[in-house]
């Protein structure tokens, strides 16, 4: 214990406490710093719950697009098959147009009631 000259006996008994305090400080300081790191499974436990929502963020968008993809495929498979029915009817109102076409060129009139006659009668029946 080191000798003070020029104190009081309080103010020597002061320091002197004071010194052991610091000795013990200094003694438990590596308990201390072990104590120090409570912090970091908070801080893990943080990062693991925002890698994990940011995970699930980008799940839930990408099932989004992909939905929504999904939706847009149905319209265009629809689009298509309406397409192809117009198709259809464009070519047969044109066929009924060159056949109006040719028939005001050459000078036809239109029958009212046609008749057809056919060679076969209706009870043949094919034979083999």
């Amino acid at each position: 214990m080191p000798y003070y000259t020029g104190c009081s006996r309080t103010k020597r008994n002061h320091l002197t406490k004071r010194l052991q305090k610091n000795k013990r400080k200094k003694e438990c300081s590596t308990q201390k710093f072990g104590r120090g790191f409570g912090y970091v499974p908070v801080m893990l436990g943080v990062c693991f719950l925002s890698i994990a929502g940011l995970y699930l963020a980008t799940v839930n968008a990408s099932a989004v697009r992909g939905a929504q993809v999904n939706e847009i495929e149905k319209e265009i498979a629809i689009l298509k098959s309406e397409r192809t029915e117009l198709q259809i009817i464009e070519a047969q109102l044109r066929h009924e147009l060159q056949k109006t076409d040719v028939i005001a060129q050459h000078g036809m009139k239109a029958i009212e009631v046609a008749e057809y006659i056919s060679a076969y009668d209706d009870r043949t029946v094919a034979t083999r």
